[in-house]
């Protein structure tokens, strides 16, 4: 799990592991199912954009 501000702009992550990750978004707010933005999955082992929330999704 990443915690990410409101305003983060192209956030990036770093992972150690050339493994296979969906990525996935939760509302700290408001509870709710997770839900899937703009990308679905990353691969580890570089750095790379996870992509931005789904557009319901306002604040931290």
């Amino acid at each position: 799990m990443v915690y990410l501000p409101l305003n983060s702009q192209n956030p990036k992550l770093t992972i150690d592991s050339d493994t296979k990750f969906s990525i996935k978004w939760f509302d700290p707010r408001n509870g709710g199912e997770v839900q899937k933005g703009i990308k679905k999955t990353i691969v580890g082992g570089e750095t790379t954009s996870i992509g931005s929330p789904p557009s319901d999704l306002e604040q931290d």
